[in-house]
This record gives structure tokens, sequence and C-alpha cells, in this order.
């Protein structure tokens, strides 16, 4: 059984696109699935009891708009599936995305936990902010292939990625609970599952296509709230191991890989910008976190450009 939990709030245009590409890639799995979708806003609720989903193994979920945590708490107490699929309803899969991600379980490895997809930018590179967008995501990919060959750890992609739900179940315990002030649910859900010895794969043809921020007010918002939500998961982990987190130094050794983008000398331009902006973002996020610990709901604000 599959179970492909969608949470998406204020975003009922692009959830019904979205729905339309996961059910039929859910159907063609050929496997028994429901598809659960997350939602506190009305709008959205009304596309999933459209006459297309209704009755059919699309199921809603009203929450209280109180995070995406206390959300993905109630979908994953609905759940049926031993395969958990995570992604959002901003997003649209690529034709494959849901085969190329199951298939890595069905791979030598017993032992895989996790498998993330790859987000694409969906922005164009003739500005500043799309040029960021495909480096950054780009730089993400080439790092998770190489610690994916290698056998390293590293944090699934929120936008889309699939769990076997066995290795998600702290102390062997039937529920699954996540703190609800998570900023990075993504990097937790990996950690518990790397530390239950369940190892992380990456399916680099499970593309999905993201559309990042395309002004420097939304770029900062959302890159100070997955920073922070990393330093938050390395205070939530009193004897933090290597490579669980992000860190500066980690940042600082991808800058050879940012350069490697520059085509002309305006792209080099640009990346020295992305360079200062992410020392920037770093230094916001700690003293927005360690200094004077802002709570989660306060970080956690709307990137309006993505929608």
């Amino acid at each position: 059984m599959l179970s492909i939990i969608i949470t998406t709030k204020d975003e009922a245009r692009s959830l019904k696109r979205a729905l339309k590409i996961i059910l039929q890639q859910a159907r063609e799995l050929g496997q028994k699935f429901e598809i659960i979708v997350v939602t506190p806003d009305s709008a959205s609720a009304i596309v999933v009891m459209q006459a297309q989903f209704r009755n059919s193994e699309v199921k809603l979920i009203k929450d209280q708009s109180i995070g995406k945590p206390a959300a993905l708490n109630l979908a994953l107490q609905k759940a049926q599936g031993d395969f958990l699929v995570f992604t959002d309803g901003d997003v649209a899969w690529k034709n494959v995305a849901l085969k190329a991600l199951m298939a890595e379980f069905n791979a030598v490895e017993k032992d895989i936990g996790a498998v993330s997809g790859q987000p694409i930018s969906l922005n164009k590179k003739n500005n500043i902010f799309g040029f960021w967008a495909k480096v950054l995501v780009e730089s993400a990919h080439k790092i998770r292939m190489s610690q994916n060959e290698k056998g390293e750890y590293f944090p699934c992609s929120g936008y889309l990625y699939a769990i076997k739900r066995k290795f998600l179940e702290e102390s062997k315990q039937s529920k699954i609970f996540l703190k609800i002030d998570l900023l990075a649910e993504d990097g937790y859900i990996s950690k518990i599952i790397w530390e239950n010895d369940g190892k992380i794969a990456y399916a680099s043809q499970a593309k999905v296509m993201v559309k990042f921020p395309a002004n420097f007010s939304d770029w900062k918002k959302q890159k100070i709230r997955t920073l922070a939500g990393y330093m938050q998961l390395r205070q939530f982990q009193k004897s933090a191991q290597k490579g669980f987190h992000r860190s500066f130094l980690q940042e600082a050794k991808e800058v050879f890989y940012l350069f490697s983008y520059a085509k002309n000398f305006q792209q080099i331009l640009w990346t020295i910008f992305l360079i200062f902006a992410r020392l920037y973002v770093w230094i916001l996020a700690w003293w927005k976190i360690a200094v004077i610990k802002m709570d989660a709901n306060t970080l956690w604000q709307r990137i309006e450009s993505t929608k």
C-alpha cells in the first residue's frame, strides 16, 4: 500500500494540476494507493471534491493552519501505506517521477529507508534570481549524486521524497509524531530514518518542477527558513553526527561548484552576489535561531513569488 501525502495552502490552481499528474502516475504504478490532501483553505478543499477526484483514491483532511508539521501529523495518523510519499501542492512531477522514486526500494539494497527526488527549477536563468535558482538546484544535484554513490547521509528534498514507514517509527512505537515547531521536517524525517538504520537513496529521474523565489525579499525569507530549520535540528539533536546538518563550512566548500556554472561576465557577477547573499542569510538565520530564539511561526512566512 502506498500513501501519497500532499500538504498545501492557498494553492488551489496548482493543486488541481498536481493532483491530475499524481493520480495518473499512481494508477500507472499498478499497486494499491491513496492520495491524502491536507489543507486548511476552502478553495483547495473544493478542488479535491470536484467530480474528477471525488469517489477516487483522493482523500481530504482539513487542518487548522498551524504549520506543516501539524498538517503532516494529521496525515500520518490516517495514512494506511507501508510506503509514504511526501510532496507539495505547488509543484509538478515529471512523467516517471513516482515510478523512479519507488524503483529505488526494489533495488539490491534491502534496507533503503528513504528516497529523494530531484528538484528542477522552472525559473528562467536570464535574470539574477532565475540564475541563482538554477545554480543552487544543480549544485545540490551534484552533491546528492556524490553522497549517494559514497553511501553517505544526505537529507531528502522536501519537494518530493518517499520513505519506508517502518524506519520512521521511533523506538518501535506505532505512532509517528513530528514536533509542531519544526522548520525542516524533511531534514528531521531523513535524520530519524538514518538513525534507525535506513539508508537514503537518490532517484535523479524522479524530477519535480519547482518555482523558486523571483525577488530578493522572498529569496531571503526562504533561505533563512531553510537554514534556520537545520540549525534548529542541531539543537534538537543532543549528539549531532557529522553530515546531519547544513553548516557554513559545507556552504563554503560549494563555492567552486557555484563558479563552474558561470558562462559570461554577468553570470560571474551574479555568482559573486550569490556568495555574499548566502553569507548574509547565514548570519540572519543564526541571529534569529541562536540569539533572539525566534519561534517557528514567525520564521515561517509565505513566499508569494513561488505561487
